[in-house]
């Protein structure tokens, strides 16, 4: 596979209004811009987006991330 850094990637994205629905204060709704992949298993937000939502985590998990035209994998815990 040839990647070259000067071509251009075009990727499916929108922009959406978030809020925290379990929260006891009025809602406030934030724009966020969301990246449309169809392949993906898993959804990400920023935690910075889950401090101005006051969402709480779930579960932590350690993924092995590799990315287009990289050789290194990128050990993460999320």
């Amino acid at each position: 596979m040839y990647v070259d850094s000067k071509t251009s990637i075009l990727l499916q994205t929108c922009i959406a209004l978030a809020s925290n629905p379990t929260s006891v204060q009025p809602r406030e709704k934030h724009c966020v811009r969301i990246i449309l992949d169809s392949g993906s298993q898993k959804t990400n937000i920023t935690q910075q987006l889950k401090e101005t939502l006051g969402l709480k985590a779930l579960a932590r998990e350690r993924l092995c991330m590799k990315t287009f035209g990289s050789d290194y994998d990128n050990l993460k815990t999320l």
